[in-house]
């Protein structure tokens, strides 16, 4: 799979914050990529990047744990094409 331009907004700012080469399903939480002070941050990016305001009602941490995890909940739509915007997003 290619990766497409808000998948790559999100990895230069995982890369920015840890310099670790992490792949689809390498533990961001577990490996403090994304900690309790950074995960505001990344939520914001996260809207910015595709354009929705995410509800946190309903998501767990296993939502934001991988880069696979977040591709699939917020990245990718049902057929696995790249999510249209929308403008909230409510899991």
């Amino acid at each position: 799979m290619s990766t497409s331009h808000q998948e790559k907004q999100i990895i230069d700012w995982f890369r920015a914050k840890s310099p670790i080469d992490f792949h689809d399903h390498f533990d961001l939480i577990e490996n403090r990529v994304i900690d309790s002070l950074r995960f505001m941050e990344f939520l914001y990016l996260l809207q910015e990047v595709t354009g929705r305001d995410i509800k946190l009602d309903g998501l767990t941490l296993d939502h934001f744990r991988t880069l696979h995890a977040i591709r699939t909940n917020f990245l990718l739509d049902a057929q696995g094409a790249a999510a249209e915007p929308m403008e909230e997003i409510i899991l």
